[in-house]
């Protein structure tokens, strides 16, 4: 079975303006390859023949880099943005791509290795509405993400978001699987999944599930995390 994905790249890329040299992050080089060409092969690898990418900040770099996705096997289409919508405001305003069935959310500037197949698996056989990617900061290679830390019980349902803060026995790894449902939670405009679609999916009493992935997690959002993702995947 075949699922759709929106990849995330609208960022305006400021916090590592002056180390990426005027490159938006998701074309941003580890192993000699843009980050968002390794989200194209990997969710290739996972069955995706479909994907979205959102533009903002240097859409024509992007599009430019990727084209239409023929060569990594993936259909690629565009939606610029005027205005940047934030991660959940990005998936309403394509809503009509989506209605159909389970999709992905992958962070265009987020590089990892998870095993989306048995993530999908895993939200269909919980009933989830929305499943989480996520890693544990003691055991999984990472790059020293600061935010979107997540409390999870013991059955791996997800109990509370604290974006930016402390507490949370585990960090978003910013690969979501979500159900057509969700739309229902993301007002127009700008919202962003941990800040404000999560916690109200929670509040209504909707089940979000944690998938804890086996492998890496790097994001490249900051000059440090990008020289702790370069040094760490030579």
């Amino acid at each position: 079975m075949s699922f759709k994905a929106l990849i995330l790249a609208a960022g305006k890329s400021t916090r590592i303006a002056q180390t990426a040299g005027g490159i938006p992050k998701p074309l941003l080089p580890i192993k000699g390859e843009p980050v968002l060409v390794h989200n194209l092969k990997l969710l290739k690898k996972h069955g995706v023949k479909e994907a979205w990418i959102n533009l903002h900040f240097m859409a024509d770099a992007v599009r430019e880099c990727v084209g239409d996705g023929s060569r990594w096997g993936v259909a690629v289409r565009y939606w610029h943005e005027r205005e940047i919508l934030g991660t959940a405001g990005a998936l309403k305003n394509l809503e009509r791509e989506f209605k159909d069935g389970a999709h992905y959310v992958v962070y265009g500037d987020n590089y990892t290795d998870c095993d989306l197949t048995e993530m999908m698996e895993q939200h269909k056989k919980k009933d989830a509405a929305a499943t989480v990617a996520v890693f544990d900061p003691a055991k999984n290679p990472n790059s020293g993400i600061a935010g979107g830390k997540i409390k999870v019980g013991t059955e791996g349902s997800i109990e509370e978001f604290n974006e930016g803060g402390k507490d949370g026995n585990w960090v978003n790894a910013g690969i979501y699987a979500l159900e057509p449902s969700v739309m229902d939670i993301i007002p127009k405009g700008f919202s962003d999944f941990g800040k404000d679609v999560f916690p109200a999916l929670l509040k209504n009493k909707k089940k979000i599930q944690a998938y804890p992935i086996k492998g890496f997690c790097f994001a490249v959002d900051t000059p440090e995390s990008y020289e702790r993702a370069q040094a760490l995947n030579k």
